[in-house]
C-alpha cells in the first residue's frame, strides 16, 4: 500500500510518501520518505498491563513459554493487546480470565503511556484487585504458554526488574507506578 501525503514545510510545499512494509496483526511496519531521508516507524497495537493484587498485598505474575523469543521462558504481569472496538478495561477483564483464570471485582487504570517516536504504542497500566477464581474459566487463545502463576511482593518484583530477570521492562515500569502512587 502506497499513501502520498503533502505537506508545507517551512513556507515551501514539500512531498512525503510513506510506504507500509509490514502489516500483521499486532505490528505495523513503514518507511517514510521525508525530504531525502528514509525514516522506519514500528507501530504496535495498544495494550493493557495489568497489576493483579491479593488480599495479602502480593501482586500476580505469569511464567510463559514463547518459543519465538530469548529466552524462552519469561516473567510478566498479565498483559494482551487491545482488539480493534474493544477498550483497555474489557481488555484487561479478558487477559485475566485468559491467562490467570481470574475475575476482578475492580480494575481501575493506573496510568495512559502513550510511546511516540521510531515505535509507537500505547500502554494501559492496570490495578485489578478482589480477586476470585473464575468459575467459568475461558481458554488462553495462545494455547498452553503459562507454566507457573506465582505471587510476589511489589519489592521483589522490582528487585527481579532491576536485575534483568522480567525482560519486558516497558511493562514493568507499572510496578515503579504502583510504588510511585502507593497503591
Amino acid at each position: 500500500m502506497h499513501i502520498l501525503i503533502r505537506c508545507l514545510n517551512i513556507g515551501h510545499l514539500s512531498v512525503t510518501k510513506a510506504k507500509t512494509i509490514y502489516q500483521g496483526q499486532y505490528i505495523k511496519l513503514e518507511e517514510k520518505l521525508i525530504q531525502e531521508d528514509v525514516y522506519e516507524l514500528v507501530h504496535l497495537r495498544a495494550a493493557v498491563i495489568v497489576f493483579a493484587k491479593d488480599k495479602n498485598g502480593k501482586f500476580l505474575f505469569i511464567k510463559e513459554h514463547r518459543p519465538h523469543e530469548t529466552p524462552h521462558l519469561r516473567l510478566k504481569p498479565v498483559t494482551g493487546f487491545i482488539d480493534d472496538g474493544d477498550d483497555w478495561l474489557k481488555t484487561a477483564h479478558k487477559e485475566l480470565r485468559e491467562e490467570a483464570g481470574l475475575i476482578a471485582g475492580n480494575i481501575e487504570l493506573i496510568r495512559h503511556l502513550p510511546l511516540t517516536g521510531s515505535v509507537t504504542t500505547d500502554k494501559y497500566f492496570a490495578l485489578a484487585t478482589d480477586l476470585s477464581k473464575d468459575q467459568n474459566p475461558i481458554a488462553n487463545p495462545d494455547g498452553d504458554v503459562i507454566k507457573e502463576i506465582m505471587y510476589l511482593s511489589l519489592e521483589e518484583a522490582i528487585e527481579l526488574t532491576l536485575k534483568g530477570d522480567m525482560p519486558l521492562v516497558f511493562d514493568s515500569l507499572g510496578l515503579f507506578l504502583i510504588k510511585e502512587l502507593k497503591l
